[in-house]
């Protein structure tokens, strides 16, 4: 999972990262279409949204567009083998 502060409006992104709410929506899309194949809400522990929103916020920090979080997601995704 992929998550882009910059994908949010500056006002949701404000208001999320400084929530105190511990629930995830999930959304599953199709990677040709993005059309949405099905939805999830969790509940997660306080202590990991508080994580969750820590990482964004320094994400938000170090990167200006959602292309330059885009293009290291990307490096990361080469650098790191996801294949088991």
């Amino acid at each position: 999972v992929v998550l882009n502060i910059h994908t949010a409006t500056a006002e949701f992104a404000e208001a999320w990262l400084n929530g105190k709410g511990n629930t995830i929506v999930f959304f599953l899309l199709e990677a040709r279409t993005n059309i949405i194949a099905s939805m999830r809400t969790f509940t997660i522990p306080t202590a990991l949204a508080v994580q969750i929103r820590d990482c964004l916020e320094q994400q938000d920090e170090r990167y200006n567009t959602v292309a330059d979080v885009d293009l290291r997601m990307e490096e990361i995704m080469t650098e790191v083998p996801l294949e088991p």
